[in-house]
């Protein structure tokens, strides 16, 4: 165990409120981690091999260049979640097997290239396949971090970071279930919501050259993957999230959702009929709290794909006969503006926060 200067906070419920700060009239405090090492570890071993090429053709007008790798991954050392009854809630622990396999490409162009005007065109690709390929003996799965609701998980055959929860439960026929409120059944099971990899990453770079003026602007667009926002969150609960416009926030049925009807008084629905209860303006708030209806978390775990205006640049380079005429002791000298991350897309459903 390792001792820590702690700050012990007062909670209630899961919420801290206060706090005791040490020391205290001279006398400090300490306590015992909850995370424990482990004399067992392994070294972590990194494999790869990479292959690729560059060419360039007609006078460097054109240029290629293109790898492909394919990296594992053993014994990663990892915290690995522990019964808390063993005094712990985590181990530091060889992990397993990851891999990690992928393409690097970047084409540059120069369309246009004068004794006074060059234009220049750089574009990048990449793309990387992540896959769990083993766990610690006895673990199905390893809960990397999570946030109510929601796990963020390391599953075999998935990418390293899946993210599980309960979704609305349906019917045989795919209808959503409601309870006597009109507010949909959460499942008592985590299903896969997606994960955190990205289809691909593009980058596209211009630069403007003439004479001593140079001009310059690159696009960023990473598609693909999620991520958990807990400002997403916070807008559901607040009422400040688009989504919670729905019907005006008039009075609604949920669409396509059922009550489930047990005839036999045994626990188990028999049949299913058409809800008719509205979310009235009292549960409008709960509907969209996921503290009321669980499976509302699912739309915390938002998509991180974005476009992004990366940057753009201006300069001036000063010609040398001023320089000289100036007296100044420099060879080159130039004055410039530099902007970075001026506009950002998103797509709709994350209109909360730059995934950045």
């Amino acid at each position: 165990p390792y001792a820590i200067n702690s700050v012990v906070e007062q909670s209630y419920a899961g919420f801290a409120f206060g706090g005791i700060r040490f020391p205290i009239a001279g006398v400090n405090a300490y306590e015992v981690s909850n995370l424990i090492g482990n004399k067992s570890l392994q070294p972590e071993i990194t494999t790869e091999y990479e292959v690729g090429f560059n060419a360039k053709f007609f006078g460097n007008r054109l240029g290629l260049d293109f790898a492909y790798y394919n990296r594992s991954t053993t014994d990663q050392i990892f915290s690995v979640p522990l019964a808390s009854s063993s005094g712990f809630t985590s181990q530091y622990m060889n992990f397993g097997e990851v891999t990690n396999k992928g393409i690097e490409a970047m084409i540059n162009v120069k369309p246009i290239r004068t004794n006074d005007f060059t234009w220049n065109i750089n574009y990048t690709f990449s793309q990387n396949r992540n896959e769990v390929v083993e766990l610690p003996e006895g673990q199905d799965q390893v809960i990397i971090n999570g946030a109510y609701d929601m796990d963020y998980v390391a599953m075999e055959g998935q990418p390293l970071g899946v993210y599980v929860g309960p979704v609305m439960k349906r019917d045989p026929e795919g209808r959503v279930i409601v309870n006597n409120n009109g507010i949909p059944i959460g499942t008592s099971d985590y299903e896969i919501w997606g994960d955190q990899e990205r289809d691909f990453t593009m980058g596209l770079n211009n630069t403007f050259t003439y004479k001593n003026l140079r001009v310059g602007a690159s696009l960023d667009w990473r598609k693909g993957g999620m991520f958990y926002s807990y400002t997403a969150r916070i807008n559901y609960f607040v009422g400040n999230a688009t989504n919670s416009l729905y019907n005006h926030r008039e009075p609604f049925v949920v669409p396509n959702s059922v009550r489930e009807v047990d005839d036999n008084g045994d626990g188990t629905p028999d049949r299913y009929v058409e809800n008719t209860t509205q979310i009235n303006r009292a549960n409008i708030g709960s509907y969209w709290n996921a503290s009321n209806n669980p499976a509302m978390t699912r739309a915390h775990v938002v998509d991180k794909s974005f476009l992004k205006l990366r940057d753009v640049t201006i300069s001036y380079a000063l010609p040398q006969e001023l320089l000289e005429r100036m007296g100044l002791p420099v060879k080159q000298l130039s004055l410039g503006a530099y902007g970075r991350n001026l506009m950002i897309w998103t797509p709709e459903e994350n209109n909360f926060v730059d995934p950045e």
